[in-house]
């Protein structure tokens, strides 16, 4: 084997090849590398870290353009090269909708950690994202993101909040949701499967409306509502272990995600307050990391597959070569060569377009507005709704506790299945069938709901509801929530019924409920495209709150999980008087967290990872420069064991 392959020495140790690639006086210095790294410790000791930022020029620009004054995803991966180390991305969306990677922080785990994926926590997260804040910002402009979002992980979350003390941050409605639902699934457990069909589907719709709302009084009276429904179910036999689970699920809610901070941020309301702040439309504040989850899911199985060796993992070394020497720059190629096409679609055709941008409408077409629904004609999708409604297939069918939209359930092909769907007074709807999902527009299932709200309102029972006739007009509906305008071409009654939601999204409301007199202009910022005034307001009540009362939350669940084993492993030991515990590795591990959390239990006040006062720390070199390498004892991260991903089965 050459020692050379790649621009890799492969015969050097992977921690001397990346030292001396960051060494301006080694032979080996390579300068694309040093550029890119805009931060790098070397680990000298057992204690210490191994720490490489990676951010190319193209990325800070994309930073500037993109991620200032803008929203940020952040979000982490593992078992990416052959070692314990972990990944995380920093990333924003373009123009086009399209995720831009804007910065990479790797970093090993700490000495003796056996899992990965927990080898991080909020202090080396905010020490990575403050040297990203520094890298970008200069003596004229600091760099300044308005909005994050994250998983339901605290340790982002604080060190986010410690890097930009006034920054909004968001919860990923999926990750959300998945906490949800592996909590319904635990509480439903071994009930008749009608009864639970029934509760869950209930479930499920409240989730939808605690999701979409947009005043918090009435999020709570939705949860209030479903207790008394479930109350009235107790006391019958055949009905009474589901609406016992149910009523479990109600209070985990409750207790778990309904205080008002942190409702504010998964809810509508975080959404409609984030569009103020950056002065954009709703839609264009992202709701979920998918964005993220998906460039992971490229860089794993298409870009770094290409340069595997007999599917072995990449060495560390050769991994940050090839990202900052192959991979990103092809992904920014890629993205500038896409732009260039649509630029010469325009020009070649505009003799032709009749003033239309061709590059738009071919963008348009292809995203197809998946998320949007619109009534167009459509004989057989109408036809099959007919026979949904005549073959009793909707279930469920409940107004939200508001009266401002319809919630059902319709059975699938496979009576095991059912889809959700939901429509509203406005003219917003949603199904979970897939053709609603791939294709947008109102699926069968909604026609059906329409066909059951249309007989209602023609019997005077409901108010009547508004349904968009083109993409056009759903696109209006769902860009400006907040407006008090009525949807384009509604009648008097349904321009009151858009005039009775709107009010629920009117940035007074939001206002009132952060006990905040100012007004919208002092929340917003410049009207200039660039400008560099970072004043604004963060209408989020105590997002560090919010973050230490789930941390607290996550302990009295810890707690509650491995007390039962700890007293268990008490009693083994008990058993035996002297017991030889050399031949078990895991012993130091276990004895380190067992002083570890000694020694927070022992002090006057416990305290959370989650520090959010910004402490000073020791300084910290930006690249270790000093040559030769000798001179530095440099160590390997810890060695990596097979590790598989895992499904997630938190609630938290």
């Amino acid at each position: 084997m050459p020692a050379v392959l790649h621009g890799v020495n492969v015969r050097n140790k992977p921690e001397i090849n990346l030292h001396r690639w960051l060494d301006p006086a080694h032979p080996e210095f390579n300068r694309v590398l040093y550029e890119a790294i805009f931060y790098y410790m070397a680990r000298t000791s057992e204690s210490e870290r191994l720490k490489v930022c990676i951010a190319t020029p193209a990325m800070n620009d994309a930073a500037w353009r993109y991620g200032h004054h803008a929203q940020i995803v952040l979000d982490g991966t593992f078992g990416i090269c052959s070692v314990r180390m972990l990944l995380f991305i920093s990333l924003a969306i373009d123009e086009n909708g399209k995720g831009i990677p804007l910065a990479f922080f790797l970093f090993s785990a700490p000495s003796g950690n056996r899992a990965t994926h927990a080898g991080y926590n909020t202090d080396i997260l905010y020490e990575l994202l403050d040297k990203w804040r520094r890298n970008l910002s200069n003596t004229r402009r600091t760099f300044i993101p308005y909005v994050a979002i994250t998983d339901t992980d605290t340790k982002e979350r604080g060190a986010l909040l410690r890097v930009w003390p006034d920054i909004c941050l968001l919860l990923c409605k999926f990750h959300l949701r998945q906490c949800w639902t592996n909590q319904r699934k635990r509480v439903l457990s071994n009930t008749p499967q009608f009864w639970k069909g029934h509760v869950e589907a209930r479930l499920r719709a409240l989730e939808v409306r605690l999701i979409e709302s947009v005043d918090h009084s009435s999020a709570v009276k939705s949860i209030q509502f479903e207790q008394e429904y479930l109350q009235q179910h107790i006391e019958a036999p055949e009905s009474q272990r589901a609406a016992q689970g149910g009523l479990r699920f109600l209070i985990y809610l409750t207790d778990n995600w309904m205080s008002l901070p942190l409702w504010q941020s998964w809810s509508q309301w975080g959404r409609v307050a984030a569009a103020a702040i950056m002065k954009i439309p709703v839609d264009g504040v992202i709701p979920t990391t998918n964005h993220l989850e998906s460039f992971n899911g490229i860089l794993k199985r298409k870009h770094l597959p290409e340069w595997l060796h007999s599917g072995h993992r990449l060495r560390f070394d050769t991994l940050i070569h090839f990202l900052v020497t192959e991979i990103l720059p092809g992904v920014f190629s890629a993205r500038n060569a896409r732009a260039e096409y649509a630029k010469w679609l325009v020009e070649r055709f505009r003799p032709y377009a009749e003033g239309q941008n061709l590059a738009q409408i071919q963008s348009e077409r292809e995203n197809v507005d998946r998320h949007r629904a619109w009534w167009e004609a459509d004989s057989q999708r109408d036809t099959e709704a007919s026979v949904i409604v005549n073959q009793g297939k909707l279930a469920n069918i409940c107004r939200s506790s508001d009266n401002l939209s319809i919630h059902a359930a319709c059975l699938a092909s496979d009576p095991r299945y059912h889809y959700d769907l939901t429509l509203s007074r406005t003219g917003v709807g949603s199904c979970s069938c897939p053709d609603f999902k791939q294709r947008g527009g109102a699926c069968k299932h909604m026609r059906a709901l329409r066909l059951v709200i249309e007989y209602w309102v023609q019997r005077g029972i409901e108010s009547p509801y508004y349904f968009p006739p083109t993409l056009a007009h759903a696109r209006q509906v769902s860009a400006r929530p907040a407006s008090l305008q009525s949807p384009p071409g509604a009648t008097t009654l349904e321009a009151e019924a858009a005039n009775r939601i709107a009010v629920f999204s009117n940035w007074q409301v939001l206002q009132s409920l952060a006990a905040d007199s100012t007004t919208l202009e002092e929340h917003s910022i410049s009207d200039e495209e660039n400008s560099d005034d970072d004043t604004y307001k963060n209408p989020f009540i105590s997002q560090g709150g919010a973050i230490i009362e789930q941390v607290q939350q996550h302990i009295e669940h810890g707690i509650s999980q491995v007390l039962p084993t700890l007293h268990g492993l008490s009693e083994l030991l008990n058993k035996i008087s002297q017991p030889d515990l050399s031949a078990i590795s895991t012993i130091p591990e276990l004895d380190m967290v067992i002083k570890n959390i000694g020694h927070k239990l022992n002090r006057s006040q416990i305290t959370t990872d989650v520090n959010l006062n910004t402490s000073s720390l020791h300084p910290l070199i930006r690249r270790q420069s000093v040559y030769p390498s000798l001179q530095l004892r440099l160590l390997p991260p810890s060695p990596e064991h097979a590790q598989k991903r895992k499904k997630s089965y938190g609630v938290y």
